[in-house]
């Protein structure tokens, strides 16, 4: 760890990442690293990215004993992270399992995203509470689709913002 007030240590590659994690474990606490939307790995889709950060990255980093790993991988990957892992350190949440689903509270944040009260752009079917309260309780709406409706919703206002100007 560095000493206080000198600048972080940066690391640029994979390999370097590890021993400084190795490090914290020295501050005798866990760390928690969450990393958010794996799928979107890479610039270019299709390209093996989020198999390789699951591989490369995920998976030593689920190994070290003093990291505890959140992260939000595609279900065809979240088995292989928890391969290997000694017996009861995994778990695997499937937002859309039944188990773990708040349809009402999906429904107030999905109405919540389509509301202009709340940054979303002025359009039909977002001024129309009708309307915005029937795709907010489509039960085809998947959990996993949340974030890039909030991540929609943020490019149409800066869309709108731009052609405003």
């Amino acid at each position: 760890m560095p000493a206080a007030g000198a600048p972080a240590p940066h690391a640029t590659r994979t390999v370097d990442i590890f021993p400084e994690i190795g490090q914290l474990a020295l501050s005798g606490r866990p760390v928690t690293i969450v990393v958010p939307d794996v799928d979107r790995a890479g610039p270019v889709r299709g390209t093996g990215e989020p198999a390789r950060v699951v591989r490369d990255a995920l998976k030593p980093l689920a190994a070290v004993e003093s990291v505890r790993l959140l992260a939000d991988v595609p279900r065809e990957f979240a088995v292989e992270l928890a391969e290997g892992l000694p017996p009861g350190v995994a778990q695997i949440i499937d937002l859309d399992a039944p188990e773990w689903a708040d349809h009402e509270g999906l429904v107030r944040q999905a109405e919540a995203l389509l509301d202009p009260r709340f940054g979303a752009p002025e359009l039909p079917f977002t001024t129309e509470p009708d309307a915005r309260r029937a795709l907010a309780e489509d039960d085809g709406l998947p959990v996993h689709l949340l974030t890039p409706l909030a991540s929609a919703v943020a490019e149409l206002r800066r869309l709108v913002a731009r052609l405003s100007d």
